[in-house]
C-alpha cells in the first residue's frame, strides 16, 4: 500500500489505527532558515512536556507546545550553528546544545533566559581542536558530548563548573593508554567535583549517533564504517560490534525493552539485530535511498513496530517477528561473539514494510516515535506531526 505524493501530508492507517497530520512548521522565517541537509530537531522525552527545539542557520527554534500549535520563539546564536540538540528526561525541562564554535549550552526551553542557562568550552577549544557533534543525556545525572575527533566527554548534571585541569588530565592519561584496549579508551576522574567527570576516545571511523538503552546501562553507537558498536556505560566495557551489509550507518533505535536495536544507513536497508542473541534478525529493503531515520514505536502485540524515515522522501512501517526470525536458525558468522559480520542475503529473512508513505519531496532527515503522535522532518526544514485518532478502522 502506498501514499502517492500531495501538496499536504497525507493521513494513513497502520494496524487498526489512522493517522492523520495535526501540524505542520517550516523552521524558517525572514531572519533564520534552516540549511538544506543539516536539520536538527528534537522532542521532549517527558510524556507531560510538549515541547520540541529546532536548529535555524544562527540559532534555535523552540515550540513550547506543540499541541497547541502556538508561536515558536526564536533564539539567535549569532555565528554559531547547532550542532546537536538533546532533552533530559527529567521532569523539569531542560535541553542540551551544542554548537559548531565548541560551546555547550544547557538551558530551560521555556523560561530560557529566565530559567537555567549554563555554558561549558566557551573558551572553544578547551576540549578539542574539533567541534562538538553528539550530545546525549544518558539519563537524569550523566550526559556526554562527543567531538568530530572521536573523543567523548562525560559530565554529571548535579556539578555546576567547569575546571580546564579535568580535561588537561583525562586527555593527558588517555593518550598514554591509547593501546591498552583495541580500539577504545575509557577514563573517569574518582570522586569529582567539577566537570568534565571522564573520557572515551574510540578509534574508528566518524561517529554518527550515540544512543542510550531505555532500561539498562548500555549504549550503541554507529559510524561510517558500517559499525554498529554496544557498550556499557557504567563498568566502561565494549560488549560487541556488528557489521553492515556495505556502506556507512546513518540512523540508530533501541527497542523500547531494550532487546531489539535497529540500524538504517547507506545501503538503503533496514536492519534489525538481536542483542542478546547477537545476530541480525532481520533486513528490511523497501528505501531506495540512504535511511536517515529510523524508531521503535509501541508494540503490537508481541510484535514490534518500527518506522524508518528515508532520503527517498518516504516513511516506511514494519512489522518485526521475532518468533519467525528464530525459526530461521540463522547463527552469527564469525568466530568471536564480540564482533558479528554481516551474513549473506540468503542466509536471513527479508522483510517488506506493511505500509509506505510518499512524505516529502525533499530527503527525510529524521523521525521520532511518541505516544501522541509521529514527528518527521525533512531537509527543506518542513516538520510534520501526525496523530492518531481514537475511531477503529
Amino acid at each position: 500500500m502506498s501514499f502517492k505524493p500531495a501538496k499536504s501530508p497525507p493521513s494513513f492507517s497502520v494496524l487498526g489505527e489512522k493517522y492523520q497530520p495535526q501540524s505542520n512548521w517550516t523552521a524558517s522565517s525572514s531572519k533564520f532558515k534552516t540549511p538544506a541537509h543539516s536539520v536538527i530537531f528534537a522532542v521532549s522525552k517527558n510524556a507531560q512536556q510538549k515541547i520540541f527545539v529546532v536548529n535555524t542557520f544562527q540559532g534555535f527554534m523552540v515550540s513550547e507546545n506543540y499541541e497547541t500549535g502556538g508561536d515558536i520563539a526564536e533564539l539567535s546564536t549569532e555565528k554559531m550553528q547547532v550542532t546537536s540538540i538533546d532533552f533530559s528526561p527529567s521532569v523539569e525541562p531542560l535541553v542540551l546544545l551544542t554548537f559548531s564554535l565548541g560551546h555547550i549550552l544547557l538551558i530551560d526551553p521555556i523560561r530560557r533566559a529566565r530559567g537555567k542557562v549554563q555554558w561549558f568550552n566557551s573558551q572553544r577549544n578547551l576540549y578539542s581542536s574539533r567541534p562538538p557533534c553528539i550530545c546525549r543525556f544518558f539519563n537524569q545525572e550523566d550526559y556526554i558530548v562527543l567531538f568530530e575527533d572521536n573523543t567523548m566527554w562525560k559530565f554529571k548534571l548535579s556539578l555546576k563548573t567547569e575546571e580546564e585541569r579535568n580535561i588537561i588530565y583525562l586527555a593527558s592519561r588517555i593518550r598514554e593508554n591509547r593501546d591498552s584496549i583495541p580500539g577504545f579508551c575509557q577514563l573517569d576522574i574518582p570522586k569529582p567535583e567539577s566537570n568534565p567527570v571522564g573520557l572515551w576516545k574510540f578509534f574508528c571511523g566518524s561517529i554518527r549517533d550515540v544512543r542510550m538503552s531505555p532500561n539498562s546501562n548500555l549504549f550503541a553507537m554507529i559510524n561510517s564504517d558500517g559499525q554498529l558498536r554496544v557498550f556499557d556505560f557504567i563498568r566502561n566495557q565494549h560488549l560487541v560490534c556488528f557489521e553492515s551489509y556495505f556502506g556507512g550507518l546513518l540512523s540508530l533505535s533501541w527497542s523500547l525493552d531494550g532487546k531489539l536495536v535497529a540500524t538504517g544507513g547507506e545501503d538503503d536497508a533496514v536492519s534489525v539485530w538481536n542483542l542478546e542473541q547477537r545476530k541480525l534478525v532481520y533486513r528490511g529493503e523497501g528505501h531506495s535511498s540512504w535511511v536517515a531515520g529510523v524508531c521503535f514505536g509501541k508494540a503490537n502485540g508481541d510484535n514490534y513496530i518500527l518506522w524508518s524515515a528515508g532520503e527517498d522522501g518516504k516513511l516506511l512501517i514494519w512489522d518485526i517477528n521475532l518468533e519467525d526470525a528464530e525459526a530461521s536458525n540463522q547463527e552469527p558468522r564469525g568466530e568471536r561473539r564480540d564482533f558479528i559480520t554481516h551474513p549473506c542475503r540468503l542466509e536471513l529473512p527479508l522483510m517488506e514494510p506493511i505500509l509506505e508513505v510518499f512524505v516529502s519531496g525533499d530527503p527525510l532527515q529524521d523521525i521520532i516515535v511518541k505516544e501522541d503522535g509521529v514527528f518527521v522532518c525533512d531537509s527543506g526544514g518542513f516538520i510534520i506531526r501526525w496523530v492518531v485518532k481514537n475511531d477503529v478502522i
